[in-house]
């Protein structure tokens, strides 16, 4: 099981509906979208990588 961070936990408690809507938006752009998932966790590594995104080029090697 994968740990939520806890700045998008606090985000969530704040923010319920916003929260809820911007999970909503990834699970509909994953579902419609061309790429397969190990295709969209190696995009997700690399806009990381260019970002400078240590935490999340750590998650998204694990998850390609």
């Amino acid at each position: 099981m994968r740990r939520v961070p806890r700045r998008f936990q606090r985000f969530k408690k704040e923010y319920p509906e916003v929260a809820s809507a911007y999970e909503k938006l990834g699970t509909e752009c994953h579902a419609g979208g061309p790429l397969s998932q190990k295709e969209r966790a190696l995009v997700k590594l690399g806009i990381s990588i260019g970002a400078r995104l240590e935490g999340g080029v750590h998650s998204h090697v694990r998850k390609a």
